[in-house]
């Protein structure tokens, strides 16, 4: 699940329900959150990756994403994962 906070909406989205919803104040005497459905297409990414990189590999086509970049994606994922482990927030400098 991943939560974005603005100054006035939380996004939510659901990645194994694949369901997102924006939640917003209400302006009131109590303070409400109403929650709102964003309507999305639902579909296996999984799948979609899986056959993405066999047509890569019997076309000889350049996939979307390059080892190289699935490599820095996930040096980045890990160094945020470090990050969060050590207690830190914020920015995080990439070399």
């Amino acid at each position: 699940m991943l939560r974005v906070f603005d100054d006035d909406a939380i996004y939510t989205s659901d990645y194994q329900t694949q369901k997102a919803t924006v939640s917003r104040k209400k302006p009131a005497p109590v303070p409400q959150l109403i929650a709102q459905d964003i309507s999305s297409e639902r579909r296996d990414t999984l799948e979609d990756e899986i056959r993405a990189f066999v047509q890569s590999v019997q076309t000889g086509v350049r996939p979307l994403v390059s080892g190289i970049e699935g490599r820095r994606a996930l040096a980045l994922a890990s160094i945020i994962t470090e990050n969060i482990e050590k207690g830190m927030n914020g920015f995080v400098p990439v070399s």
